[in-house]
């Protein structure tokens, strides 16, 4: 029969057991024997110890037992607490039941210990490799600054060939500049007397080379169990790069802002649409629209809303165009200002696309043009009253020259048929002679009409001017005027009796008062009213409006205004033209105003006119006031012509380029004795008197002639004989 051992604990027990019983044994034998009362004595003393000293020796005896039985288990434990998890007891023969348990539980604990060891392995491993690949520093500091842990980037930003050569080195000292060592050591100091570190913080660093790096911190303490702060972790990030790229993109963005602020004009970018709202626009904006460019740009101001209504749709047209066909737009038009005022701007700009070909928003430039456009429209203003002048000079040179020639054809007409008249019809009676009459009298019509139009060309000398006290010649025309005109026009007159003298020819100053006050009638159609003003005026860079020239000084001003149909605004500028009428064709000629014109730029006078179609209009004349001291001009030093008709034996030299006029006054002074010899030529007639000086009694000669003119043909004359 087979026998389990007995367990470990039961065989040491069973040993001291052993050890113990003899001696107990020994030691009640002798108590027995002992007396009553000696039990107190020192004889005790002996069994006592002897006993003691076999329990000893069977406890010595059980442990020495108990050691060999449990060195296995002992060696095991004793190597894993060495490091060497890998170690096992290994359950042998000799185990009895506890013995084998307890080493399966060592076995047990060391298979969980290395297990945890591997996992702890991996997740260092792992936590390294992260720190490694990680693109950010990493830094521990424990309490004195000294670097506990330093990952691969934050050796290589501060230029360390080694981890060494990093770790362990104090941060203050040897990475940080000199200047800001102190100030940093006083922050960490702080942190770690419990104030948390600043989430994010910049600071420059130091590398091993000696350059300076900036770095973007996030600091995160490092605490014991018992919370307190043993040290600091920092995640930094390189930004000197980016700082700079941001740096260098400040400064380009601030050249950029300085040339958007110098550049003469308003560069933006807006919306596609109406009412472009603005996502940039320069702060010229506000020179232009007197508003702030922040109000565009938080669309509490639209730029589209503030276009004339009357240029909006055109400049959407333009745009549009621009957009749809994608070339750049340029377009001018009116801007409202704050304040109601309109400024004309130019505008350039073109539609910017996206990545899908779609127009994303407009970019362009805004330029104020008003005071360009004010330039270009007196530019215009100018050129029309310069074509104008011409215009008016060159019709009056024609006017000039075709009534000239029409004087002269009259002149023949005229004294052929007053001749015919005198000659040849005895009858003044006679049915001939009432039609020589009457070309008489259409003759002499046709003579006043070329007088008009030698007075609207300055062709025809005026009368010296002399000063002209104009108030009473003003009233007797109106007194004279008011008995002509329909009674339905009331003439009203306020004439400032303390008005200075002009310097203007009587019969001229009442040839314009007439013409004015019957143009004025002309357009009331019998009814309304007419009012003529004379007052003193100082002038200051006034226009003329019919020869456009400027003129300042002191003049009179004479002001005849009705309240009739008024004049077109396209027909106001032809109104001094010869010949130019709205009235029918019986109810003038277009003559009126083109002499008021000649004869008051002849007295060195001006113009402005006033009107409106079914207001009205006004003329103001403005004549110069007569220089002081001006007085009678001296009469012209002339012979009379009666005279000369008084002695009819004398030889006559007549000089004129009209052969019918020579024809005439060849038969006039002949048929009253004279001697004529006439020339169509005057170097002719020069060389005729040069040759006989002294033979000639008078001599006739025009005024305008080819070649030569009457007085340089004179001139010549008197030079070869003085007297």
């Amino acid at each position: 029969m087979n026998h389990q051992p007995y367990s470990l604990r039961v065989r040491v027990l069973l040993l001291m057991l052993a050890a113990a019983l003899p001696a107990a044994t020994a030691l009640a034998y002798v108590v027995l024997r002992l007396p009553v009362g000696t039990l107190e004595q020192p004889v005790l003393l002996f069994p006592v110890l002897a006993t003691a000293l076999i329990l000893a020796l069977g406890w010595m005896i059980g442990a020495a037992f108990l050691l060999d039985t449990l060195q296995p288990v002992i060696s095991t434990v004793q190597r894993v607490a060495d490091g060497d998890l890998s170690a096992r007891t290994r359950p042998q023969q000799a185990f009895d039941d506890e013995t084998s348990k307890l080493a399966h539980e060592v076995d047990r604990m060391a298979e969980a210990l290395s297990r945890r060891d591997q996992a702890l392995t991996e997740a260092r491993d792992r936590a390294n490799a992260y720190l490694e690949i990680v693109g950010v520093m990493v830094i521990a500091l424990n309490s004195k600054g000294n670097i506990a842990l330093a990952n691969r980037k934050a050796c290589e930003v501060l230029g360390c060939g080694a981890l060494h050569q990093c770790v362990g080195s104090n941060w203050f000292d040897k990475w940080l500049p000199g200047e800001d060592r102190e100030q940093a050591r006083a922050v960490f100091s702080s942190h770690l007397a419990s104030e948390p570190p600043g989430e994010f913080q910049e600071s420059q660093v130091l590398t091993a080379s000696g350059q300076r790096r900036l770095i973007a911190w996030h600091h995160t303490p490092i605490s014991d169990k018992s919370g307190r702060v043993i040290g600091i972790l920092s995640a930094g990030e390189d930004i000197t790069e980016a700082r700079r790229t941001q740096q260098a993109l400040l400064d380009s963005s601030n050249r950029y802002q300085a040339l958007v602020d110098n550049i003469p004009g308003v560069v933006y970018r807006c919306a596609i649409a109406y009412p472009w709202q603005m996502e940039f626009i320069s702060r010229q904006i506000e020179q232009i629209t007197g508003i702030a460019a922040e109000r565009f740009l938080d669309h509490s101001v639209r730029y589209g809303e503030l276009v004339h209504p009357d240029d909006l749709g055109r400049l959407e047209q333009v745009v549009a165009e621009g957009i749809d066909y994608r070339h750049a737009y340029t377009c001018a038009y009116r801007i409202r200002r704050n304040g109601g005022t309109w400024r004309w701007v130019h505008e350039q700009g073109q539609a910017i696309r996206d990545g899908e070909d779609r127009p994303a928003w407009l970019d362009g430039v805004i330029v104020d043009i008003t005071e360009n456009k004010a330039l270009q429209q007196e530019q215009e203003r100018l050129q029309a009253q310069l074509q104008q002048a011409q215009k008016m000079e060159a019709l009056g040179q024609l006017t000039g020259g075709i009534a000239h020639d029409f004087n002269n054809i009259l002149s023949a007409v005229l004294g052929f048929t007053k001749l015919a008249l005198r000659r040849h019809v005895p009858d003044p009676n006679s049915e001939l002679a009432e039609y020589l009459r009457e070309v008489v009298t259409a003759g002499e019509r046709a003579r006043d009409l070329v007088a008009r139009m030698l007075t609207f060309s300055r062709s025809q000398p005026g009368r010296l001017a002399q000063p002209l006290a104009a108030q009473p010649l003003i009233r007797e025309a109106l007194k004279m005027l008011t008995a002509t005109i329909p009674a339905g026009i009331r003439i009203d007159a306020q004439i400032d009796s303390k008005a200075p003298d002009i310097a203007i020819d009587p019969v001229d100053l009442h040839q314009i008062l007439i013409n004015l006050v019957i143009n004025a009638r002309d357009t009331l159609d019998g009814k309304g009213n007419i009012s003529v003003s004379l007052a003193p005026r100082r002038l200051e860079q006034q226009v003329c409006f019919a020869c456009h020239e400027k003129f300042s000084g002191d003049y009179v001003a004479l002001r005849v205004a009705d309240d009739g149909q008024g004049i077109a605004a396209e027909t106001l500028p032809h109104i001094f033209e010869p010949f130019f009428t709205t009235k029918p064709i019986s109810k003038g000629t277009g003559m009126g105003l083109s002499m008021v014109h000649g004869l008051v730029h002849r007295a060195d006078g001006h113009f402005q006119v006033e009107s409106r179609v079914g207001q009205g209009s006004a003329f103001h004349i403005f004549l110069p006031v007569a220089l002081p001291g001006g007085g009678e001009a001296a009469p012209a030093q002339t012979t009379p012509l009666g005279t000369a008709f008084d002695k009819p034996k004398g030889h006559v030299l007549i000089v004129d380029d009209e052969s019918a006029i020579l024809k005439l006054l060849r038969n006039c002074l002949e048929s009253e004795g004279w001697r004529v010899s006439g020339f169509t030529s005057p170097r002719q007639a020069l060389a005729v008197f040069r040759d006989a000086p002294d033979e000639f009694a008078a001599i006739i000669s025009d005024q305008t002639m080819p070649g030569m003119g009457g007085g340089d043909l004179i001139r010549a004359i008197h030079a070869l004989r003085p007297r």
